[in-house]
Order: structure tokens, then C-alpha cells, then sequence
């Protein structure tokens, strides 16, 4: 099967590690490659 690629919009090391945790076990037998960006949002990077 060929590599598939995530793109996670967020470079938020526990929010890509989620992701690929989450995909990993849905899709055992499928090799994943996860980016994550950097993308605007008016969101704050951690909640106060």
C-alpha cells in the first residue's frame, strides 16, 4: 500500500500526536506520513 500523507493544520505536538495515534489505530494496515502547518487562526494557541 503506498504511504499516505495527514496534513494537520496545527503544530501543536499534542495535537499531532493525537491525530496520528487516532489514524494508527483506525488504519493498522496503512503507512501514514503526518505534517503538520501552521495556519491563521483567531484562536488562541493554548485556552487561559
Amino acid at each position: 500500500m503506498a504511504t499516505q500523507k495527514v496534513v494537520i493544520a496545527s503544530l501543536n505536538p499534542a495535537k499531532i500526536n493525537a491525530v496520528k495515534s487516532a489514524f494508527q489505530s483506525a488504519f493498522p494496515q496503512q503507512a501514514f506520513e503526518f505534517v503538520g502547518i501552521s495556519v491563521p487562526s483567531e484562536v488562541a494557541d493554548q485556552p487561559m
